[in-house]
């Protein structure tokens, strides 16, 4: 499997949860609407019925408390250690997946970018300067892994258009 086949799917995954997004007071209403729950007139009905029907995912995210489970078990699944692991098997994947991350992230002139790419891989905690390896290591890959990314680091830099 190609790394861009690998994000596809995950997020056609992500897509299928039952989210709706709404960034105003009329596309919510429609949206709660669509999904069969009657709202009340004005602005507090609405609010009302949001606390009954509704839990706030993120910024513009919504979901109905009855497919909580649901939500639950999609985020119950490690999928950042899946990743992990496929990038370990497959070193081909894993600096085709960095190579993606770096290019996707501007790692050439992103001060930042070592930061940046690994957590595409996992949580990190920021630490200014930190380079990618010692970002690798926090997250348990391997000395192969951590070479690939040397690797594909210097191809990146060699061949950017900055």
């Amino acid at each position: 499997m190609k790394y861009t086949e690998y994000t596809k799917q995950r997020q056609e995954e992500f897509n299928k949860l039952p989210i709706f997004w709404a960034f105003s007071n009329k596309q919510f209403r429609e949206a709660l609407e669509k999904a069969g729950i009657k709202v009340g007139e004005g602005d507090e009905a609405l609010q009302r019925t949001a606390r009954k029907h509704c839990y706030k995912f993120g910024m513009g995210g919504f979901y109905l408390k009855k497919d909580a489970e649901a939500i639950r078990e999609y985020f119950k699944r490690d999928r950042n250690k899946e990743l992990r692991d496929m990038m370990e098997k497959d070193l081909k994947f894993a600096r085709e997946a960095i190579e993606y991350e770096m290019f996707n992230h501007e790692y050439a002139i992103n001060y930042e970018g070592d930061f940046d790419v690994v957590s595409c891989f996992g949580h990190v905690e920021y630490d200014e300067g930190k380079p990618g390896a010692l970002y690798m290591k926090d997250l348990g890959f391997s000395e192969a892994v951590i070479k690939v990314y040397h690797d594909a680091a210097n191809y990146v830099l060699a061949n950017s258009d900055f």
